[in-house]
């Protein structure tokens, strides 16, 4: 992953010709002009906005390049030599860490701080979860986090009347206005909370056997409501249950496994009411299969070897497989498993793996020597060409 970025930092820097767009169905593969080494050494996670690119180690601090010369523009170490995580969203960098810190991302300058309070043995005061334009998600206060509160991205200041009561949060997750905030102790309770006023919406806990249930995995969906998703649950694949934004349980499912495989799915999607699941044989074949809640078991889409995981963008669902020579890539409308478009690299003994850049587009990486980079619009498979054009590495096909 670390080197995926790397190489991903290295054809953005080529922005000039950023909007080349291909007009005909072959393109040409590129390879990127330069490379950059960050002072930390690796790139962890990486944001790019307005005139600068920031790339963090994840561990030590953040810097940023002017993308038309490549210079460092500013660095930036965390309070402490710890950060924990870190966002870009309009215009702020949010640092977390033994502290809490706002970035401007033009020039580096500290907008606001705060004390999160951390001992020596790691455990914090406060913890910061999530930061988006709207503001920054910290719980507190205490060893027991039991509350929670928004704070704008301006200066710092609450945003709620008063904080929203929850449980101490093993995960939350925010979109759009709604917030799901999901207890690391038992009862293992999610709380459903309005953003707008940090409201509570309702609770919800899961019971079997008298006993509470912690969920292995869950999703928060654009209506609000949460998909709770429990893995290999013997002799289904998976039992998932929906629980509306008000607390309100609307329905479960256990999904079986899909005719023809035996391996536990390693990636699982939820489109609407439809799910998407993908795993690997013993035998090293991937499978991918989609099907409706309560409709059975989930049909094969594809299966064979030199397959990679599946990538979500969007509503659309993105894989590749090596196929006698060539890179097939195919992106499926996830809500109605309709087939959008798919395309072939015409790239002789070359592996390939895929990555998502943003809800449009996807990154297709070349591996051996020399590197090779491609950008798909997931929306018509069309290929945008980024980087310096130095030299072809093969050409881009559609297939009908």
């Amino acid at each position: 992953m670390t080197r995926m970025l790397g190489v991903l930092l290295a054809l953005l820097i080529a922005q000039p010709s950023l909007a080349r767009v291909p007009r005909d169905k072959h393109a040409r593969i590129l390879e990127p002009a330069r490379t950059l080494s960050p002072p930390q050494g690796k790139v962890a996670w990486m944001h790019a906005e307005g005139r600068r690119l920031v790339v963090s180690d994840g561990q030590q601090g953040v810097t940023a390049f002017d993308p038309s010369t490549g210079k460092v523009a500013w660095s930036h170490s965390a309070f402490g030599g710890r950060l924990d995580d870190v966002w870009g969203h309009a215009g702020r960098i949010v640092m977390a860490g033994t502290s809490l810190e706002v970035l401007e991302g033009d020039k580096g300058t500290s907008v606001w701080k705060r004390d999160t309070l951390c001992a020596t043995g790691g455990t914090c005061n406060e913890r910061v979860h999530h930061a988006d334009p709207s503001g920054v998600l910290i719980s507190g206060q205490g060893r027991m986090h039991m509350q929670l509160q928004l704070h704008n991205m301006g200066r710092g200041k609450a945003v709620w009347k008063s904080p929203a009561r929850i449980g101490h949060p093993r995960k939350l997750l925010a979109r759009g206005n709604h917030i799901v905030s999901l207890d690391a102790n038992a009862p293992f309770a999610l709380h459903f909370i309005d953003r707008r006023s940090g409201t509570v919406r309702g609770s919800w806990n899961e019971e079997k056997d008298g006993a509470p249930v912690s969920p292995e995995d869950i999703r928060l969906l654009s209506d609000g409501s949460v998909v709770i998703v429990n893995l290999d649950v013997a002799p289904a694949v998976a039992e998932v249950t929906f629980v509306d934004l008000r607390g309100v349980k609307e329905g479960d499912w256990t999904i079986p496994l899909p005719s023809g495989v035996s391996a536990r799915p390693d990636w699982v999607e939820f489109v609407d009411s439809r799910i998407w699941l993908s795993g690997v044989e013993e035998n090293g074949d991937r499978w991918i299969a989609q099907g409706r809640l309560g409709d059975g078991k989930p049909k094969l889409v594809v299966r064979g070897a030199d397959i990679d995981k599946p990538v979500r963008t969007a509503d659309r669902i993105v894989m590749h497989r090596h196929d006698q020579g060539d890179l097939l890539l195919t992106a499926w409308e996830g809500g109605d498993a309709r087939h959008l478009w798919s395309r072939t690299m015409i790239a002789p003994e070359r592996r390939a793996t895929l990555h998502r850049i943003d809800d449009r587009k996807v990154l297709a990486v070349l591996e051996d020597s020399p590197r090779a980079l491609l950008i798909f619009d997931t929306k018509d498979g069309k290929v945008l060409a980024v980087g310096d054009l130095e030299k072809d590495a093969g050409e881009v096909e559609e297939r009908e």
